[in-house]
């Protein structure tokens, strides 16, 4: 199946969550880092390992449709790293809480419209894999969040 079969929604939902995923990877590797809140690593680390798992997954999918998420990867190790980076301590901390409780909203979002209006099979089933796993967290973000702000 070449990407010219695939809808317009389900390549661009393609490309969207080739972006955001990285992007996740890349914040959750500076905050391994640099956080200074002793509950941010681990929530890192989850990050890292859980997406690195979708950016494999989804990588193959879109090589099964013909479609080159290169670009895509690319800017997304770069959205908001900006902003982050010359921040340090618990301004680093919360800025990283707020981003991610942001980006999840948008991810689960993003999953949830694909599994319910998604055309191609294979497209809605990899959405449908994570759409529980961005959502729990989405979850875990909140309440870091919430610890931080105390």
């Amino acid at each position: 199946m070449e990407a010219k079969t695939l809808s317009h929604d389900d390549k661009h939902f393609i490309m969207k969550a080739a972006r955001a995923s990285t992007n996740e990877v890349a914040l959750s590797q500076l905050a391994d880092s640099r956080a200074s809140n002793p509950e941010i690593k681990p929530f890192a680390q989850m990050m890292i390992t859980d997406h690195n798992q979708a950016n494999s997954d989804l990588k193959a999918l879109a090589l099964s449709k013909g479609i080159d998420i290169s670009k895509p990867v690319d800017e997304g190790k770069m959205d908001n790293i900006s902003s982050l980076s010359p921040k340090s301590g618990a301004d680093f901390d919360k800025a990283f809480a707020k981003l991610m409780v942001s980006a999840h909203k948008g991810a689960v979002d993003l999953f949830k419209k694909e599994v319910a209006e998604g055309k191609d099979p294979d497209v809605v089933a990899f959405a449908k894999k994570y759409v529980e796993t961005l959502s729990m967290h989405l979850e875990h973000a909140t309440a870091l969040e919430n610890t931080i702000e105390q």
